[in-house]
């Protein structure tokens, strides 16, 4: 008994399977799914016609893009140019910038510092004049003077000297000074007042060498002297008619005529 053949069964086609996993989360991957040639499976026919995969694109949205800071910019001036100021500078979240939904830049986009830290120049600036100091001289003109310092403050740290002198003179005591008088030298004996039996003759001097000025001292002592002269007694002879004689230091007239006998 021969046995019948059956016909041939050509292959068909299952269902696509689904859809894998994209290849990409985001910037536009692929996705591929399959079938099987089971539906019915090729006995002894021909095969499926056709793919058995089959992809397409997928998560075409563009990537988040997180942000990335830029360099920092050149210190900004000080804000003080001693004793301590502030400085800053600052960066941009530009590189990248931030997009499609990536985060921001993490950190601060400024920094500050302290800066010119150094002291400050101090100016020297004078203390107060100090007392005038003894004229050196009671009169006549003479000079006192006054001081002062600088150190009010000193200067420090590079700062300028005090400018001017640490020294004032003015004259002081110009009135003239006192002149005490002083006698002149005696002047010469005047001639005596008798030629002979006691007389007297007279010398002065006066307060001129120098005299007193600017309240000085009178001269003391006196400014005469009398002294005895010709103290030798009278000796002359009445010789003549009439003759004047000093004998005895009287003047008498005598008249010889009548003297004789």
């Amino acid at each position: 008994m021969q046995m019948a053949i059956p016909p041939p069964v050509d292959g068909g086609w299952s269902a696509w399977g689904s859809w894998g996993s994209c290849s990409t989360a985001c910037g536009s991957g692929t996705e591929s799914r399959s079938r099987d040639c089971d539906n019915p499976t090729p006995l002894p026919g021909g095969s499926c016609n056709g793919p058995s995969t089959e992809s397409q694109s997928c998560n075409d949205a563009p990537c988040p893009v997180d942000g990335q800071w830029g360099s920092w910019t050149s210190w900004n001036t000080c804000t003080e140019s001693c004793a301590g100021g502030t400085h800053s500078r600052s960066r941009s979240c530009d590189s990248p910038s931030p997009d499609h939904g990536g985060s921001q830049c993490s950190g601060s986009a400024s920094d500050s510092q302290t800066c010119n830290t150094h002291p400050c120049p101090i100016h020297g600036v004078w203390t107060g004049w100090g007392s005038w100091q003894s004229c050196n001289i009671t009169c006549g003109g003479g000079e006192e003077n006054r001081t002062r310092t600088c150190t009010n403050p000193p200067p420090q740290h590079g700062g300028d000297p005090c400018s001017g002198d640490p020294i004032d003179i003015q004259s002081c005591n110009t009135h003239p000074c006192p002149i005490h008088g002083n006698w002149s030298q005696w002047s010469n004996w005047t001639e005596c007042d008798k030629p002979c039996g006691v007389g007297f003759q007279n010398r002065s001097r006066t307060c001129t060498n120098p005299p007193p000025q600017h309240g000085g001292d009178n001269c003391t002592d006196h400014d005469a002297e009398r002294s005895f002269c010709n103290e030798h007694p009278c000796t002359d002879m009445c010789d003549t008619p009439k003759k004047t004689c000093n004998c005895s230091g009287v003047p008498v007239i005598y008249d010889m005529s009548k003297l004789q006998p």
